[in-house]
């Protein structure tokens, strides 16, 4: 004889199993997620911060920008941009944390929906690049657990100009941005005092910016 109550029972707890399966995954596949889309465009205000930003970007003349957004409807977290193409890429945060309304940063601690950065993108190579892989990594929750890493590839079908050095005008707008840095921060406002600035504080090659460095300094 079959025992209907037994096999009520256990259609009960296949339920219930089935039932806590489903309160547990549904919150977590409609949980707020983060969505980033990406474009090409043109710096507010360059001309204002382009002499600063060649100074951040080691003596490089950045010509590359790419806005990143969050469109989804979650935070992002410990955002960063790398690339295995011939360049270097800065993230730039717009806002007062310096003087000049951005501040260079390895990664964007928290990029809320809505929010955005800028990628600058700047070449390490003599030759163009007709376009940039990059790798856009974050982490749905603010954890070092690997679990909550995203990572994505992004083709950028945006033209790499090659690198070269900087214009005989363009060092000279570098070198007294550097000069005034250096008397602001008490070292000094001689050529001698900037070379070491660079080389000693900055850690970067006075040469790549010295005036007086250029093979001809009439050609600005």
């Amino acid at each position: 004889m079959i025992d209907v109550s037994a096999w009520i029972s256990a259609g009960a707890a296949v339920i219930s199993v089935a039932m806590t399966g489903v309160t547990i995954w549904w919150p977590w596949h409609t949980r707020s997620l983060p969505s980033f889309t990406q474009r090409r465009i043109t710096l507010r205000h360059a001309d204002e911060r382009l002499v600063p930003l060649i100074v951040a970007c080691g003596f490089r003349r950045p010509f590359l920008f790419v806005e990143w957004r969050n469109d989804g409807d979650g935070p992002a977290h410990a955002v960063k941009v790398t690339s295995g193409s011939a360049c270097d890429i800065r993230l730039m945060v717009e806002g007062p944390q310096s003087e000049h309304g951005y501040d260079l940063v390895d990664d964007v601690a928290l990029l809320n929906p809505g929010e955005s950065f800028v990628a600058i993108i700047l070449p390490t190579s003599g030759t163009d690049l007709e376009s940039v892989d990059a790798v856009l990594e974050y982490r749905e929750e603010p954890t070092r657990l690997d679990r909550s890493l995203v990572s994505t590839r992004f083709p950028l079908p945006y033209r790499l100009s090659a690198l070269r050095p900087l214009d005989i005008r363009e060092r000279r707008a570098a070198w007294e941005y550097l000069r005034e840095t250096c008397e602001r921060l008490g070292y000094g406002t001689t050529d001698a005092e900037v070379r070491y600035f660079v080389s000693r504080v900055l850690l970067e090659d006075y040469r790549a910016v010295d005036p007086t460095c250029v093979d001809n300094p009439r050609s600005g």
